[in-house]
């Protein structure tokens, strides 16, 4: 994996990519952008979010409201005002059906968990799930 640093052109205000030596490697075409996790990076244009590899290339379509970095080989989207995740092919691991959705990340146990909400009644619920979506816990 290249060690790529984002970076704001002070023209035009969009963002993009150097390397370690300050060359340019992905133009500064985009509204915004997060740094690179698992070799892909979250950017948005028109208010649309998707995903580019290291060279720059669009590889999962700009068609999400929000998005989170990939952590564990999948990552949260939001569409349609609600959130689930996708993995590095921009497929549905697991559909968007919640309210609000976290990185997955290592518990103390080395299990790969998620915190995602959504409502219940008329309060709004968080659960902890694993990497099909199944409900481990509620909290």
């Amino acid at each position: 994996m290249k060690n790529l640093t984002l970076f704001q052109n002070p023209t035009t205000y969009k963002f993009g990519f150097k390397d370690e030596e300050g060359n340019v490697v992905i133009d500064a075409v985009y509204d915004s952008c997060m740094e690179f996790s698992e070799g892909l990076a979250a950017c948005s244009v028109d208010a649309k979010w998707g995903f580019i590899d290291e060279s720059g290339k669009r590889v999962i379509a700009f068609d999400y409201f929000r998005v989170g970095s990939f952590r564990h080989g999948v990552a949260a989207i939001n569409r349609n005002n609600s959130w689930g995740y996708i993995d590095r092919d921009g497929k549905y691991v697991i559909k968007p059906v919640y309210s609000l959705a976290n990185d997955f990340r290592r518990d103390g146990d080395g299990n790969i968990n998620a915190i995602v909400a959504k409502p219940d009644g008329c309060e709004m619920r968080e659960y902890v799930i694993d990497g099909d979506g199944k409900v481990i816990d509620k909290l």
